[in-house]
């Protein structure tokens, strides 16, 4: 609080936007206030039950800045824009934009153009969305095309019927039309092949006029308006017509129509009592998610419905999101990029910024819009109903983690504890495969489940060090499980901080082994002791803040082999906890130290310059190489620091004698098992028969799951590190 007291004395009582910043100058939130000065100091006063994810926004934040603006609807709309634009970690976003799509239908042509975009442009084009499936909008618009045989087409056709310029008309065996059309932007050849299926009429070689080409099109415009009832009664009308004309083709083709439009009316049969246009929102949270279902109704019928997901990118484990804060963000968030605004919202409850937002939707549809919270009636039904939409969503978006058949992953789990007789429920579950291409770019992957979902935050890559450029799985999976299970591993009897008195000894062995005696501070040095006699040093040299050097690592000989140097090391890396670890390894040594997540670095850093020209001159090499482990951001990784109920590898017998040996080495018991492909039978230490389990039981499919995420994570992260390798 101390470090902002200076900011916030000079906070002004006025609306305005703050910003909060962390050590880089990044953003880490953006937040919108009628008093500035009296909403960042409530950030900083002592409160009860704060939420974590403020807790640690706090924690991490370095610097305020502020804009002050005339009105609280002013910072509304500056907050919106910053927060499209800085995507900020800590507050609650909507999925990129990238993730959402539009229709374009381009009413300012002469021909208008149907097409999928993501993105609005001020280009005199009508835009409908935005839309969170485009595979649901591309299923809507091939129904259409059936009915309205439309152009999607990038060409660009203008009608010239009178005019005297070189034009392009229809061609001998091209199916021409008598009119006059000039075509530019030639991407493909026309006439395509929509043409010549009767999926559209053909105004690039002069088939039909604008005016006749548009009678396609306004119904299509019609059908996304929601205005579904003026389409099916034109559709009757000409049925009836070319009926009564004798023209039953033409007829028949109509009714096709007809029955082409009832399938896609489907979804409209829900209706709104009052035919009111109107929005209506439902919301659930588990996990940490915000899932939200919107319903879209227009003249009292149901024009849409569309899904979200929300979270806070950053969200730390434990922390939860309020129902309030995630209906302020998605009604801040999706209405900024929302191309129709109805007249009445239905919310599942209020949230304090609610009339602020009100004048906001108000300015940007030139029409009022409120907000409605109803208790009781057909609107009340009417959220209940988009309740429990969401609720289905956030189910659904977790269904493949989950028994086809509708048996909970509770009980699958609970079928695994008894199956493979585990001492506890298999709460969580941390899979791990290893991917590469011929021997390079070898990679590891770490998936975890808790209490049978994925929990995406606590997946880890490994860039494995002593497997490249060979294949090697057995190696490559101790590597990965050896670094992974250091977190948890006992620390060892006999290590300990060095004492003032022992620093002479120290000293005269590392000047012995020619290695680093500068600065000798005994709260910088840990020791390990066997029989009143030193028999492993390691010492760490402050450089900056936040990063150390590992400038000195010694075992005694009699006991190499026995993993004291890597205990050392993991020693020094649990003390230090963030930031950054140097070393600068002699030769030998580098791959020992890629092992233990340490990497390359590209520049080596002016503080290392001149113990590099000493390496240098020293070894007669050619060029040193320079090593950093950088630690997770935050207080330490709590994913690798929690410890599983079950670790499950993606192999067979050879890959679980593996994993069993690194677990014993690493003095761990937890359970193991490893599930091969081929027959998809589960290997347990120390048992030669593998277990086979139906392939419609639950647990089984709960194993291949994660067995298929880890591939997924593990393939992903390989193929990404392959793609920059060949670009460099």
């Amino acid at each position: 609080m101390s470090s902002f007291k200076s900011i916030i004395i000079n906070l002004p009582h006025s609306p305005g936007v703050y910003r909060f910043l962390d050590d880089k100058g990044g953003v880490l939130y953006v937040g919108k206030a009628i008093d500035l000065k009296k909403r960042v100091s409530s950030y900083f006063r002592k409160q009860k039950n704060q939420p974590m994810r403020l807790q640690k926004l706090i924690e991490k934040t370095v610097n305020i800045e502020y804009t002050v603006v005339d009105s609280e609807l002013e910072a509304l709309i500056l907050e919106t824009n910053l927060i499209k634009s800085y995507r900020p970690r800590y507050n609650i976003l909507m999925k990129d934009d990238k993730n959402y799509v539009y229709l374009k239908i381009t009413t300012n042509e002469d021909y208008p153009r149907i097409t999928v975009t993501r993105q609005v442009e001020r280009d005199g084009a009508r835009y409908f969305g935005p839309k969170a499936s485009a595979g649901e909008l591309y299923r809507t618009l091939k129904w259409l095309k059936k009915v309205f045989p439309y152009r999607h087409c990038g060409l660009d056709i203008r009608f010239k019927g009178d005019s005297t310029e070189p034009l392009r008309t229809g061609q001998p065996g091209e199916g021409g039309g008598p009119f006059k059309v000039l075509v530019t932007h030639k991407v493909l050849k026309y006439p395509c092949i929509d043409y010549h299926i009767k999926r559209c009429v053909g105004p690039c070689i002069g088939t039909v006029t604008p005016e006749q080409y548009k009678k396609f099109i306004l119904p299509i415009v019609h059908f996304f308006e929601g205005k579904t009832d003026e389409i099916v009664k034109d559709l009757k009308e000409k049925m009836q017509q070319a009926a009564f004309g004798k023209q039953f083709e033409k007829a028949a083709r109509i009714r096709d129509q007809l029955l082409e439009m009832e399938h896609l009316m489907a979804p409209q049969r829900v209706s709104s009592p009052d035919g009111i246009d109107k929005d209506v929102i439902g919301l659930v949270t588990e996990g940490g998610m915000g899932y939200v279902s919107h319903f879209m109704f227009r003249a009292g019928k149901l024009k849409s419905q569309e899904n979200f997901i929300l979270n806070a990118v950053h969200l730390e484990s434990g922390a939860e999101l309020e129902d309030a804060e995630i209906l302020y963000a998605f009604v801040q968030q999706y209405y900024e990029k929302a191309t129709d605004i109805p007249r009445e919202v239905l919310l599942p409850e209020p949230f304090p910024q609610a009339k602020t937002i009100e004048e906001w939707l108000t300015t940007l549809a030139n029409h009022p819009v409120k907000f409605f919270h109803p208790k009781q009636g057909k609107s009340k039904a009417l959220i209940q109903l988009a309740n429990d939409n969401a609720h289905s969503f956030a189910k659904k978006t977790q269904v493949s983690w989950q028994n086809k058949e509708g048996k909970g992953v509770e009980d699958a789990l609970k079928g695994l504890q008894k199956i493979l007789k585990l001492p506890k429920l298999p709460q969580r579950i941390e899979g791990y495969d290893i991917s590469h291409l011929g021997g390079q770019d070898t990679v590891g992957s770490m998936v975890v489940v808790e209490k049978g979902l994925p929990k995406k935050a606590d997946y880890r890559h490994f860039k494995l060090r002593t497997v490249q450029e060979r294949i090697d799985d057995y190696a490559a999976m101790n590597e990965v499980l050896q670094r992974r299970l250091r977190y948890l591993e006992p620390i060892l009897s006999g290590m300990r901080k060095a004492k003032k008195k022992e620093i002479p000894q120290i000293e005269k062995i590392l000047t012995r082994e020619k290695l680093d005696t500068d600065d000798l501070i005994p709260h910088k040095i840990l020791i390990i002791e066997k029989r009143k006699k030193i028999v492993g040093i390691v010492r760490t040299k402050p450089i900056e803040k936040d990063a150390n050097e590992l400038a000195s690592l010694w075992v005694d000989p009699s006991c190499r082999g026995e993993g004291l140097a890597r205990e050392l090391v993991y020693a020094v890396m649990a003390k230090q906890r963030k930031g950054k670890l140097y070393v600068l390894p002699c030769q030998t040594l580098i791959d020992w130290y890629g092992s233990l997540g340490f990497h390359d670095v590209k520049e080596i850093p002016k503080f290392f310059e001149d113990k590099a020209t000493r390496c240098v001159n020293a070894c007669l090499i050619e060029k040193p190489v320079v090593m950093v482990y950088r630690f997770p951001k935050g207080e330490g990784d709590t994913s690798l620091t929690r410890k599983p109920h079950l670790i499950m590898v993606d192999g067979g017998k050879g890959q679980v004698s593996v994993a069993a040996a690194t677990l014993k080495k690493a003095k761990l018991s937890i359970p193991l098992i490893g599930l091969a492909k081929k027959e998809e039978a589960i290997f347990m230490p120390g048992q030669s028969k593998p277990l086979i389990l139906p392939k419609e039981s639950a647990e089984l499919q709960l194993l291949q799951r994660l067995r298929d995420e880890a591939h997924r994570f593990a393939l992903k992260y390989q193929q990404g590190l392959r793609g920059e390798r060949l670009k460099s």
